[in-house]
């Protein structure tokens, strides 16, 4: 019953029932079905915000491991990746994912191994780390033996690379994605897919695509509203949303209530340098959109980075970099040969 309401993100109904789970387990001593009750517990409350359910899921692990459940142990894996990845928490994802990938391959569980490998994607693009990022997905796509709903999230990846960049076909990915995501049918694709389209409309100037392309998830979001934050960004961006939902969660909060700072902070500490920058792209301070455009350039994101430069210019600001050098946008820490930001 635990599982089956988190599978419907009903938190209070996910937590009663694993609690009864841990009382039963207790009793008789099933420490199987413990670690599934602490598994769906924590991942629950980790994807509500709640850091005492990545202390349960680290207890599920560790009773899984030593339990030989490898089942359970590639759960354990993948939930701490799930409900990080929805607090933009990939720096914490990155260990998780790659031990879990490991563990995977050595115990022959494949289908974990793949669903890990697009989570590794989905930390690489955060990360800033676009070419490893396209070189995963493409791993995951051309593979004859993935499943569709593998292929989802590396054209995801694969599509957001190209619209980051403003490198050419960005939709045909992003359509195959969505058309994946629509057969599903679930919250969690359907607002990844919509996000992405949002995101990518927003780069090409096409803000008023963003309304329909968010709606349907956003009101599905008011109901499970684990993605409510992420999609009401996207709202906010196009003017469509005036105050942040009640749980919105951070950082999306912080954005939409006009607290660029505190949320550029956030993701700088998480390592997402692209969506600290468009943090600070939010603001309409001189200083700020100067490092946004800086950021930008440095990781070769030229659509943003022009959005970023033509508000410099709405503000009487001149000089503005060019970008980087392409030798500098291939450096993860953005620098040239001679150890400083390309020009």
């Amino acid at each position: 019953m635990s599982c089956l309401t988190l599978q419907a993100s009903d938190a209070e109904e996910t937590i009663t029932w694993g609690q009864k789970a841990i009382v039963l387990a207790d009793r008789l001593g099933d420490t199987d079905a413990l670690a599934h009750a602490l598994n769906t517990i924590g991942t629950i409350e980790l994807g509500h915000g709640d850091m005492a359910g990545k202390d349960k899921l680290e207890r599920c692990l560790e009773l899984a491991l030593s339990g030989g459940e490898l089942r359970c142990v590639a759960m354990a894996f993948g939930n701490l990746c799930s409900a990080l990845s929805r607090l933009g928490r990939y720096r914490d994802m990155a260990p998780y994912a790659e031990e879990g990938i490991a563990y995977c391959e050595e115990h022959g569980l494949d289908a974990w191994t793949q669903w890990l490998v697009s989570a590794n994607a989905e930390i690489q693009l955060a990360l800033g780390l676009w070419d490893q990022a396209a070189e995963t997905a493409t791993s995951i796509i051309d593979a004859p033996a993935s499943p569709k709903t593998r292929v989802h999230w590396a054209l995801l990846v694969r599509a957001l690379v190209r619209a980051r960049r403003g490198d050419p076909d960005h939709r045909t990915p992003l359509e195959r994605a969505q058309a994946i995501g629509e057969s599903v049918g679930d919250l969690q694709w359907l607002a990844a897919d919509a996000a992405a389209a949002a995101e990518c409309a927003w780069l090409e100037g096409r803000q008023a695509e963003i309304g329909p392309a968010t709606q349907a998830s956003f009101e599905l979001a008011l109901l499970q509203p684990a993605f409510i934050g992420l999609l009401g960004l996207w709202r906010w961006r196009a003017g469509l949303l005036g105050e942040p939902a009640a749980e919105a969660g951070e950082p999306y909060s912080y954005q939409i209530a006009g607290d660029w700072a505190r949320a550029a902070s956030y993701w700088r500490e998480n390592g997402c340098r692209y969506e600290a920058a468009l943090a600070l792209a939010d603001s309409r301070d001189g200083k700020a959109l100067r490092q946004a455009l800086d950021e930008l350039q440095a990781l070769g994101a030229r659509p943003a980075a022009a959005i970023v430069a033509r508000r410099l210019r709405e503000l009487g600001e001149r000089g503005l970099p060019r970008g980087a050098r392409p030798e500098t946008r291939a450096n993860p820490a953005g620098l040239s040969r001679l150890g400083l930001l390309g020009p």
